[in-house]
């Protein structure tokens, strides 16, 4: 790879999100393989700093969600001359208007495009021949404890019933039409009308603040938000199954993990999905007996990831 480190551009943890989880556990595998890297996080760097950062590394990974951050960090890369992979963190067909024009711009300019579902692939190859289909699953190096506030919480609400439903949301969002991205609400009424328990990992708070707001207090009986910083794989050790009820996604992590865990995993047929998942078009669909788990394979990401690095450092060299 020569002497220049790797540059990832994205943020880490907090906020606790996909993208942020994925790089966080990025920055600690290169680690541990010892592999020369740099983080630059364009938000609390700025624009200047991250300028700086692209124009001085050979070698640019980008992990950002906004098309025109995307665009902007790999066309300054472009221009001066440096290599950028761009891992997109969602389904292109997500974007609309003017962020698809970015979002499909940033994916030409990229030296090497990820995509994280053949959907996406499918389109990225033909606006570059370089496209690669690749997840964002790394697993979590160390399973940490619950924080023991949210352990007893949890531990409590699972002694009230049999079947223990996990979902998650980073945040509480809704897309252009003003539909519930996460769609938790539609799943707490679900498991209401089942006499399910549900356990919602929503570290921004935000579900449980509308929850409470929205929702009287017999219809989120059966809810337990765990709000705050955590980790979602020890709360999916606890769990009957993993529920991903989202109207879009990329290559959820949270479905690999639960499936890396043996989890049953149910999830929207919104886009293709791993091998053991099992999809649904409507809440009803599910079958909680159902578990499609032996049939998952876990992806070496990072193994790949390194092999790209040092095939883009051989060939600058």
């Amino acid at each position: 790879m020569g002497a220049e480190a790797v540059l990832l551009v994205g943020r880490r943890p907090p906020p606790i999100g996909g993208v942020t989880i994925h790089v966080d556990r990025l920055c600690q595998s290169l680690q541990r393989l010892q592999v020369d890297h740099r983080t630059v996080d364009p938000r609390r760097d700025g624009l200047l700093r991250t300028a700086a950062a692209l124009s001085r590394h050979g070698i640019s990974h980008v992990h950002l969600s906004h098309p025109a951050a995307m665009f902007a960090c790999v066309g300054w890369a472009r221009l001066c001359g440096r290599v950028s992979v761009l891992t997109v963190h969602g389904d292109l067909g997500r974007f609309s208007g003017w962020r698809r024009a970015l979002a499909l711009a940033a994916v030409r300019l990229a030296s090497v495009p990820l995509l994280l579902n053949d959907l996406s692939w499918q389109v990225a190859r033909r606006l570059n021949p370089c496209a690669r289909r690749l997840s964002a699953f790394i697993p979590e190096i160390d399973t940490p404890q619950l924080p023991d506030a949210l352990a007893a919480a949890l531990l409590a609400h699972t002694q009230r019933g049999a079947t223990l439903v996990a979902s998650n949301a980073f945040n509480l969002a809704y897309d252009g039409h003003g539909r519930e991205i996460y769609g938790i609400f539609e799943l707490i009424d679900w498991c209401r009308a089942r006499a399910y328990l549900l356990v919602v990992s929503d570290p921004s708070g935000n579900y449980h603040r509308a929850a409470q707001a929205q929702l009287p207090a017999g219809q989120r009986a059966h809810v337990l938000f765990l709000c705050g910083p955590h980790s979602f794989g020890a709360v999916l050790a606890r769990c009957t199954l993993f529920v991903r009820h989202t109207l879009t996604d990329g290559d959820s992590l949270s479905i690999h993990e639960a499936l890396s865990m043996g989890k049953p995993v149910w999830a929207t047929s919104v886009v293709p999905r791993p091998a053991g998942t099992l999809t649904y078009a409507a809440l009803d669909e599910i079958d909680i007996d159902r578990n499609g788990a032996a049939d998952y394979r876990a992806p070496e990401v990072v193994a790949e990831l390194v092999r790209l690095y040092r095939t883009l450092g051989a060939d600058q060299a």
